[in-house]
This record gives C-alpha cells, sequence and structure tokens, in this order.
C-alpha cells in the first residue's frame, strides 16, 4: 500500500519528503570513493569545444559505482548516453545546437536494456532552444530535444539540485515508453526516482513530462514558462516557436499522458512537494489518457498528489475556461474511472479546476483565486475541505453511468 492510501485523510509533507529521503540514501550508500574528474579523461570543459566523444568514453569506462566529476566547468555535447550504477555531479552543459532529433544533453535510455542506480547531483543542462531547428510537431517526442531524456524501464533515479532550462522540446522526460503493458504499479516500467531542487523552466514544450511511473517524488521544483512561442516571427520548426498542434501552443509546466490505447502508461504514487508550476502557455497540470477500462490490464492512474504548491492557468488559457488543473480522457462516457485517488493539499491554485472520468477527488485547505472551483464530468467521491466555491458539472453521472455522488464539502 502506497503512502497515499495510508494518509488518505491529509498527506503530510514531511512523511512525503521523508519517503523520498529513503530512497536516495539507499542510492548514496552504493557508491564507492572512486571519482574520476571529465578533464583527466581529455574533456576541455570551455564551452566551446565539443566534448560529447570524450565523456561518452568517459561514461563507458567509469567503473560501476564511481563518479564523473565536471568540476563545475562547461562542456558543449549533443548527446551523453548514461548507464547504471554511476555518480554525474558538477557539470554544466550546453546543448550543442543542430537538426537532429532525440538528442538529448543527458540521456537514460532503458528501452532495449533496463537502467538503475543513477546519480546526477549539481548538473545545469542549458539548451539553446533558438538555434535548434527541424523541428516537426506533432511526432515522437515533439523531436525528443529534452534536458533530461529518462526513458524506458529505468529504477532507482535521484536528480539532485538540477535545471534543465530552455530545451527544445521538454525540461525533463520521464517515460515507460510502452515498455510494459500492465498498470500495476510494481509493473510500471519507471520505479522510484526523486527530483529535487531542481528548475525546468523556458522549455519549447513542458518543463516535467511523465508516464509509467511509479513511486516519483518531486521536492521544491519550478516549471515556469514552459510551452510559449519566443520568437513570434520564428518558423513552425524551429526552436524559437511553441510545441503546437495545428498552429495551437499547447504546452505546460506538467504533463501526464499515455498516447496509445493500451495498458502500461499509469502512474501509481507521484508526489508534488513546494512546486512553483506558473507562467506557462496554458494549464499547470494537464492530465491525458488514451486508454480506460475497456483496456486488458488497465487499472487507474492513481495517486498524484500536489501539496503545498502554486499553479496557475498559464499565460494563454483555454478559451471559456482558464483551467489550471485538467484531467482528460478519451475513454467513452460511463466505461468506468481513468483516474482515482487524486489529492491537491495546502496549494494556491490560479485557475480552475477540470475533471473527468475520476474516483476520488479531494481538495484540502486550497487557496483559490477563482470564484469557479471547477467542473467534474462522470465522476465519484470528491471531497472539498475549507475550500471555497462550488462545483459545476454538465453531466453528474458516476464513471459507470449512474447518477453521480454529491461533491461533500468538509
Amino acid at each position: 500500500m502506497g503512502i497515499a492510501a495510508l494518509l488518505a485523510l491529509s498527506i503530510d509533507s514531511t512523511t512525503v519528503r521523508g519517503e523520498a529521503q529513503k530512497i536516495e540514501a539507499a542510492l548514496r550508500q552504493k557508491f564507492q570513493a572512486f571519482v574520476l574528474r571529465a578533464t583527466d579523461c581529455g574533456a576541455v570543459g570551455d564551452g566551446q569545444t565539443d566534448d560529447t566523444v570524450v565523456l561518452n568514453r568517459c561514461i563507458q569506462t567509469l567503473p560501476v559505482y564511481a563518479t564523473l566529476d565536471g568540476e563545475g566547468r562547461e562542456y558543449r555535447v549533443s548527446t551523453l548516453q548514461f548507464k547504471s550504477g554511476m555518480r554525474f555531479r558538477n557539470f554544466r552543459l550546453i546543448k550543442a545546437a543542430g537538426t537532429a532529433n532525440m538528442t538529448s544533453p543527458v540521456t537514460l535510455d532503458g528501452r532495449t536494456e533496463a537502467k538503475a542506480d543513477v546519480l546526477i547531483e549539481d548538473v545545469e543542462v542549458q539548451g539553446r532552444r533558438t538555434l535548434e531547428t527541424g523541428l516537426v510537431t506533432p511526432s515522437a517526442e515533439d523531436g525528443g530535444r529534452h534536458c533530461f531524456r529518462i526513458v524506458g524501464r529505468i529504477s532507482n533515479v535521484v536528480l539532485a539540485n538540477v535545471s534543465g532550462e530552455s530545451c527544445a522540446t521538454d525540461g525533463l522526460q520521464l517515460g515507460g515508453h510502452h515498455a510494459t503493458l500492465s498498470d500495476e504499479p510494481e509493473g510500471l516500467a519507471v520505479q522510484n526516482v526523486v527530483v529535487r531542487r531542481a528548475k525546468f523552466n523556458g522549455n519549447r514544450r513542458v518543463g516535467i513530462a511523465f508516464e509509467g511511473v511509479h513511486n516519483a517524488y518531486f521536492l521544491d521544483i519550478e516549471a515556469q514558462a514552459n510551452g510559449r512561442t519566443i520568437a513570434p516571427g520564428a518558423e513552425r520548426t524551429a526552436g524559437a516557436h511553441c510545441a503546437h498542434v495545428d498552429g495551437y501552443c499547447f504546452g505546460t509546466g506538467i504533463w501526464t499522458e499515455n498516447d496509445h490505447d493500451a495498458a502500461g502508461g499509469a502512474f501509481h504514487d507521484v508526489f508534488f512537494v513546494n512546486a512553483r508550476v506558473t507562467q506557462n502557455q496554458t494549464r499547470a497540470l494537464y492530465a491525458y489518457s488514451n486508454s480506460g477500462p475497456n483496456v486488458h490490464l488497465f487499472r487507474t492512474k492513481s495517486g498524484l498528489n500536489v501539496l503545498d504548491s502554486r499553479l496557475d492557468s498559464g499565460v494563454f488559457p483555454i478559451a471559456g475556461n482558464p483551467m489550471a488543473i485538467q484531467f482528460a480522457s478519451s475513454s467513452p462516457d460511463g466505461a468506468g474511472a481513468v483516474y482515482s485517488d487524486i489529492v491537491i493539499e495546502r496549494s494556491t491554485i490560479e485557475g480552475t479546476i477540470g475533471a473527468r472520468s475520476i474516483d476520488g477527488l479531494t481538495l484540502g485547505e486550497c487557496r483559490m483565486a477563482q470564484a469557479l472551483l471547477g467542473y467534474i464530468e462522470y465522476f465519484d467521491n470528491v471531497t472539498v475541505r475549507a475550500t471555497p466555491g462550488e462545483f459545476q458539472s454538465s453531466l453528474w453521472l458516476r464513471p459507470d453511468g449512474t447518477p453521480g455522488a454529491k461533491v461533500v464539502y468538509q
């Protein structure tokens, strides 16, 4: 049972932080004292020389559970391929501009071979998105030019004191990428991830994107000014333009979506504590599901918790409904719940909440900046504690299509 279930009435941030600390402490204990400096491998670290080849060679020859230290210098790179059992620290990475997709300075790719036990700390990635060209959207990962690309079967990863800014796709892409076809928590592709003291700002599409994740902790993070065009006259295939569909910029601060009609894209026990998710193109948090109860081995996306945070509806709110938080689904109306056990507590929300096909939504002691709290379609078990405003609903039905439960105010 996850800690969300154990603390359903009120989730304490200190307890959440303690669980994240256990994951990080267990990982740190595995590392040996050996440290290899990047310059001793032959890397230049002047911010001008392309150090990609040298640093990748350093990584591949690094002993298991050893540390590669960048000494705080600047390294221009295209893609660094990380491996299991390594620590990467004290780097300032500058993205080498180009037209090639799936080029991310920090890449941990577990699609073919599972990766585990990776510690990344004191690392800055500057994506220089204005120099990237040849981006075609929508496409796989909208070009896949993230700051941090962590995909496939991944476990026990910590990112501490990091930043990923101005990249041509996402700041952090954390995704199972169809690596499993089960939505059971223990079967999801990405397990036990801690991201703390992190900034993912000014990226072309999303600050943080995740899919197929179990036990993920995002503590003291920023995801601001993502998804925006930064040069109004830029070509739509250029990094200075936003990620778009039919000319519509859709980027957000936090995005979770499974883009296939099959199991494997769920989330379970995901925690955001002290997150500032503001001034993005639209919405602070957007969840979408292409799968539903009719899919084999489907399980609801559950246990998403937002605590002690600030979220808004972005600089270009959705017309007619400035949503800060939206849960959406392509599942047929009345087919059953797609999301469950969603908790938002002690947070400031500047915008409305859209919630569809949810069984269990708790808003506790939140400060709302809108008179209209939000709307619910096909829902059950909505609890509001000490929160002003009222829900509106176009269809007061439970996920199974029977008459819906009333919102409970406590």
